[in-house]
């Protein structure tokens, strides 16, 4: 059993971060950090990768806001990470038309930001976990937190170590080419089922975790049902290559 402790805070004159504010601007530094060299790597132009993750992040934040606000979400940052993550990919997708691209070149880039995104959303909930703010039912489980009232298992915790384990799943996966839009759809459709599976234990509402669970599966079907590159376009553009070794 995992012991309890307090969110760790620290202050520098006028200034104080808690765990969760630290995790949460290194989540933010990682994803685009990741993002620019997976376009990298896949010979896309980082310029507009860059500016993929700054219109996700932009939109997933007013996302989360009014996700929160919508869903009644509660404590002291009522945010909503269904409203973030939608708002996260709309805001990115929506962020690749200056650029022009086609379809198929416009899928590569938000492919390439589900590639990435298990390690700086690990990282994220990894914050959720040192603030104990997604607590779930009592537990005896090896992974619960003992908690001052009782151990219980902690949902940040277990998305944390989850998305962890996909992030180590893909970069597997990875070498082998993979059709354009793969690392979107698995991501979809694991992540989503994920937090369906969470919904019966979270002690709070669970409407978030149905509304995105309902999103991804939706979005994959989506994706699923779309032709993902134009037709008679050259073999070698149905795959997207892999990074340099």
């Amino acid at each position: 059993m995992i012991p309890y402790f307090e969110q760790p805070v620290w202050s520098a004159g006028p200034f104080t971060i808690s765990g969760f504010g630290l995790c949460l601007v290194a989540a933010l530094w990682l994803g685009r950090f990741l993002m620019t060299s997976r376009a990298a790597g896949l010979a896309l132009d980082r310029g507009v990768a860059a500016d993929f993750w700054r219109g996700a992040v932009v939109a997933g934040l007013m996302g989360s806001i009014a996700g929160g606000v919508a869903l009644g979400e509660e404590g002291r940052w009522p945010l909503s990470s269904a409203g973030g993550l939608i708002g996260g990919l709309l805001g990115g997708a929506y962020a690749l038309r200056p650029a022009g691209l086609a379809r198929d070149k416009a899928l590569a880039f938000v492919d390439a930001a589900a590639f990435v995104f298990p390690w700086p959303w690990a990282l994220f909930r990894l914050g959720c976990f040192l603030a104990h703010d997604h607590l779930g039912p009592p537990s005896s489980l090896w992974i619960a937190v003992d908690f001052p009232a009782g151990p219980r298992l902690d949902l940040g915790l277990i998305e944390c170590l989850f998305m962890f384990g996909l992030g180590w799943v893909y970069l597997a996966l990875d070498r082998s080419p993979r059709a354009p839009g793969f690392y979107l759809v698995a991501t979809l459709f694991v992540y989503g089922p994920l937090r369906l599976a969470l919904a019966p234990l979270r002690a709070g509402s669970a409407a978030g975790d149905l509304v995105l669970a309902a999103g991804c599966l939706a979005g994959g079907w989506w994706v699923l049902r779309r032709p993902l590159c134009p037709r008679g376009s050259e073999g070698d553009s149905h795959q997207i290559r892999n990074r340099p070794q």
